[in-house]
């Protein structure tokens, strides 16, 4: 992987002071710590959720409309991360029958499947929720994706593996 000598990074000035890194001289470390922080808390929580779904329930997850610029409608809302993606697998599943593309069987086993994915996600601490989202950001990223019937895209293996052939 090409080494990195800067990255730009604009946090929103609320997030500094939450953060204390108000101060000049004081920010740089303390973003560094930020981020390296939030990125161990996502890895952990990363392997606690490849244990929780199936792969039919990660690629339903997947299907159902999560792009790659969804990850801006989770920030500002104060309706826990896993339970908007409850919500949007929910109304994809509804409107455009998402799920019978995953789960095998009658309509009815189909619908009961999805009832069970969003109690699933509803039962996500917030953590959980962003790994996530993050999974998904990992799915869309940069070229080659990886291949839902075949790769387990959601493991925090495939996402280092990934990044390691880059």
């Amino acid at each position: 992987m090409p080494r990195i000598d800067r990255i730009m990074v604009y946090p929103d000035p609320a997030a500094l002071r939450w953060l204390n890194a108000t101060t000049k001289g004081h920010v740089g470390g303390t973003l560094n710590l930020a981020i390296e922080a939030f990125a161990d808390l996502i890895a952990h929580a990363t392997v606690t959720n490849t244990g929780t779904f199936s792969r039919a329930e990660w690629n339903c997850i997947l299907a159902s409309g999560t792009m790659p610029e969804w990850h801006h409608l989770f920030v500002g809302v104060n309706v826990p991360v896993a339970q908007q993606l409850g919500i949007k697998v929910k109304v994809a599943h509804d409107r455009d029958r998402v799920g019978d593309a995953w789960f095998k069987g009658p309509a009815k086993a189909t619908d009961l499947s999805i009832t069970l994915l969003v109690s699933k996600l509803d039962k996500l601490t917030d953590v959980q929720g962003w790994a996530v989202v993050w999974s998904l950001r990992a799915y869309w990223g940069p070229p080659p994706h990886a291949d839902p019937l075949k790769d387990e895209w959601w493991t925090l293996a495939f996402r280092t593996a990934k990044k390691g052939k880059g």
